[in-house]
């Protein structure tokens, strides 16, 4: 096994638990944007060259994260409640 393979695969595994700590897997933005990334932005180009290969490599060694990290579907709102019927109104008969 090659270094750069062994720099992917402990680097996607650094990956794979700092998004599991997140909650969430950042984009490029948010990863480069974040100050308490494992890998810095510069280094994680060196070992993936870029940020698409780095998450591949990430789904690859840990399949289930993306499944872990998506977001709950928003829960369904409640029907509204039916209207009563409006009741007859009843007529008089005056005698």
């Amino acid at each position: 096994m090659g270094v750069r393979k062994n720099h992917a695969i402990l680097g996607a595994r650094q990956l794979s638990a700092y998004f599991r700590s997140k909650g969430k897997i950042l984009t490029v933005e948010e990863y480069v944007a974040a100050t308490d990334v494992p890998i810095a932005p510069t280094y994680l180009i060196k070992y993936f060259k870029s940020y698409d290969l780095a998450l591949e490599w990430t789904i690859k060694l840990d399949p289930t994260i993306v499944n872990d990290l998506r977001p709950a579907p928003p829960a369904p709102k409640a029907a509204p409640k039916p209207k009563p019927a409006p009741k007859a109104k009843v007529k008089k008969d005056d005698e």
